[in-house]
């Protein structure tokens, strides 16, 4: 289990207290134990000077190049709580990026949907991705962010209401993702949807939500 403490706007967070679970067989049966991560671990906040490293370890872990037009929203102000990059003793390891969904018509939800997940290979399985999901997560459903008009010094926001719903996508055949979400982040399957991938194979995604309220 991760905790983390989420980071102000546009600040580096205080390194973050992490722990991993580990298997023992001491007498014939597995127990788990927690084991900390002994590297220093903090999150920052997407800006325009840090964007770049986060589009090339999304493009390396995800293997999906998104839009130009998705990056450039994940900077809005409304979202900074939340889109992180993680570090690994100031090494960029990995980053969330999210957006809220508009209510659907008849629904009471506001929805959080992460888009984007990913931590570098060699740092998986030190509880970072926990660390990016439980810090996201505890933003959208915490915090409310008024929409804003442009000023001389900043652009304008969104805006966004607290979160009772988070909705994520793990790629068909992608098992490992799919148990982070279900058995990690509480999430259940709701449906395999096809075609959400277009320039990869398999093309359908397994849709999984999770209720927070």
């Amino acid at each position: 289990m991760a905790t983390a403490t989420t980071a102000t706007a546009k600040t580096v967070s205080q390194p973050l207290q992490l722990s991993t679970s580990d298997s023992s067989a001491a007498n014939g049966s597995t127990r788990r134990r927690a084991v900390k991560p002994s590297g220093k671990v903090t999150l920052t906040s997407l800006t325009e000077n840090n964007l770049g490293t986060v589009k090339k370890i999304v493009s390396v872990v995800l293997n999906q190049r998104y839009s130009d037009k998705l990056y450039k929203e994940a900077l809005d102000g409304s979202l900074e709580d939340i889109n992180k990059l993680i570090y690994y003793n100031d090494i960029p390891v990995g980053a969330i990026i999210c957006r809220t969904q508009p209510k659907a018509k008849g629904s009471k939800d506001e929805t959080l949907e992460i888009l984007a997940l990913a931590i570098l290979a060699p740092y998986r399985s030190l509880g970072l991705g926990t660390a990016l999901l439980e810090s996201a997560i505890e933003a959208a459903k915490t915090v409310e962010v008024p929409a804003a008009a442009a000023t001389k010094t900043s652009p304008a926001t969104a805006g966004r209401k607290k979160a009772t719903k988070v909705q994520a996508y793990a790629q068909e055949g992608n098992e490992e993702a799919k148990r982070f979400y279900t058995e990690k982040g509480g999430f259940s399957e709701v449906e395999l949807k096809q075609g959400y991938y277009s320039n990869q194979q398999p093309s359908g995604a397994w849709v999984l939500e999770k209720s927070l309220v």
